[in-house]
């Protein structure tokens, strides 16, 4: 982005008129003046002006573009910026959400847990077969599969979250340059 407004600034300031001063001094070194042990000092100055009189609106032209690709620029940090308070946006709405969504599923798996155990009980009293306890424990193990998946979605939103906030998981944490 400063690239874009150095052009820019660059083509703006090419309109201006350019100045220059050169210098230039020294001794005469004339083969004849040097035999006679006369060696004048020589010195001159020069003042030069370049003013952009016409040249067709290049020079325009050239202010236009940059200001166009300045304006570009500032546009595409604008979308990066957006895009970058959606995801933590995204991300902390998700927090929330499988953190409402986490004491539901554990309740769920308790109280599954429970019925296996109850007609675990049963069964062995002769009240309800075998199939009637598998089937419950069918349900029970659905209900934990989806907590442990509602665990694994909670970690790999908090390591997005991480990430889109401009964490960084290297093992060695960036150290800080002595104070002087």
């Amino acid at each position: 982005r400063r690239a874009k407004d150095r052009r820019q600034e660059a083509a703006q300031l090419a309109l201006l008129p350019e100045f220059s001063l050169s210098l230039t001094g020294g001794r005469l070194g004339d083969q004849v003046l040097s035999f006679l042990n006369l060696n004048p000092w020589l010195a001159s100055a020069a003042i030069g002006v370049s003013i952009p009189i016409y040249e067709g609106g290049a020079l325009q032209a050239k202010v236009e573009i940059a200001t166009a690709q300045q304006a570009q620029a500032v546009a595409g940090y604008g979308a990066v910026v957006l895009t970058a308070f959606r995801e933590v946006e995204n991300s902390l709405a998700n927090e929330r959400y499988l953190a409402l969504q986490f004491p539901l599923d554990q309740k769920s798996l308790d109280d599954r847990t429970a019925a296996v155990q109850i007609a675990t009980t049963q069964y062995k009293a002769g009240r309800r077969d075998l199939l009637w306890v598998a089937q419950l424990t069918t349900v029970q193990l659905a209900a934990e599969s989806n907590l442990i998946r509602l665990r694994g979605a909670q970690q790999a939103n908090r390591v997005r979250l991480v990430q889109v906030l401009g964490g960084s998981f290297d093992a060695a944490p960036p150290t800080s340059a002595p104070a002087r």
